[in-house]
């Protein structure tokens, strides 16, 4: 039984939230070699924890770093007209939140997060949408 698979189709509340953290947080480095991505919808394409975007594309995809910046990169796929949100979550506190509008079928957006040492360890990024649905959930650690 997958430690993800309690995320399936959840509405994000406060207990959907908790059970999130704590199927993620235990972080490890051979979980940096591995896909640390949960999508839940079919509308997530692709995500990425960068340190740049270049012509609406991430230049890497990071699960550990010590860069005083970071992007969340998300494709989204057929939410044309609809408003999605990302949440950057650290220690159980939704530290930042980007609200975007769906303009196309195809739709590339991103939010940028500052960090530094009062930050460190592992952060939570959750995809949601504007009923409050789970979409996907990534996660990164930051070690300055």
């Amino acid at each position: 039984m997958s430690r993800y698979c309690l995320l399936n189709r959840l509405t994000l509340s406060n207990i959907s939230i908790s059970i999130a953290l704590l199927t993620l947080s235990t972080f490890s480095q051979a979980d940096c070699h591995q896909d640390n991505t949960q999508v839940i919808t079919e509308y997530i394409d692709r995500m990425a924890v960068t340190s740049d975007i270049q012509n609406r594309e991430p230049v890497d995809a990071l699960c550990e770093s010590n860069n005083s910046a970071l992007y969340f990169f998300t494709d989204l796929r057929q939410l044309k007209g609809k408003t999605i949100r990302h949440q950057w979550i650290h220690e159980d506190l939704v530290e930042s939140e980007k609200v975007f509008e769906v303009g196309g079928d195809r739709w590339r957006v991103w939010s940028k997060k500052a960090l530094d040492e009062s930050v460190e360890g592992l952060w939570i990024l959750a995809v949601l949408d504007e009923d409050n649905n789970l979409l996907a959930v990534k996660r990164f650690k930051y070690s300055p």
